[in-house]
């Protein structure tokens, strides 16, 4: 052998290495949350592809409603049809078995879901976590297909989407305690 030829077992504890440490850090960012998986063994190869045809289409509705939404706040129309997207994945994800595409979509529906009924207030946190699913839809989408590239932090803005859905009017009694608690460390 030539002196500059690199053995294969030479590579191949490198490549071990690298393994690892990209499934060390996708156990990092999903540690906590529940696992769902990109696609089912037994997806339909014909039903996917209408799928993934639906889910871009749904992806350029929100594209264009969540601008003219964050604009105007009072834009009822692109606030459903927003919800109305998410609502879509959601369901035809879980029908055809991409769980994770499913509920990732399930979670902000209905975050969105309590916006509209008023029972969780609008804020820049609403807005913030909204724009940052039209980032990672995209990638979500692009699994479908085959690459099964973990994808960064999503578990991560699904609690985001998930806690900001659970939030709960502060009560008059919390109120107080949290006056009292203010008083008390002012003295």
């Amino acid at each position: 052998p030539v002196a500059d030829e690199v053995s294969v077992t030479e590579i191949e504890p490198e490549l071990e290495v690298e393994s690892e440490a990209k499934e060390e850090s996708v156990v990092e960012e999903t540690e906590g949350y529940p696992q769902y998986v990109i696609l089912g063994d037994d997806a339909d190869e014909e039903i996917l592809e209408i799928f993934i045809e639906e889910a871009l289409e749904e992806l350029a509705s929100l594209n264009e409603h969540l601008p003219r939404w964050i604009n105007d706040s009072n834009d009822e129309e692109s606030l459903m049809t927003i919800r109305r997207s998410f609502h879509t994945l959601k369901g035809s994800g879980r029908l055809i078995g991409a769980e994770l595409i499913g509920e990732f979509s399930w979670h902000f529906e209905n975050m969105l879901n309590r916006v509209i009924d008023k029972s969780r207030p609008l804020t820049q946190d609403v807005y913030d976590v909204l724009e940052e699913s039209l980032g990672v839809l995209p990638q979500l989408i692009e699994q479908l297909k085959g690459n099964q590239e973990p994808i960064k932090n999503v578990y991560q803005l699904m609690g985001k989407a998930e806690t900001l859905g659970k939030w709960q009017k502060p009560t008059d009694e919390a109120e107080d305690e949290t006056e009292i608690e203010e008083a008390e460390a002012e003295a």
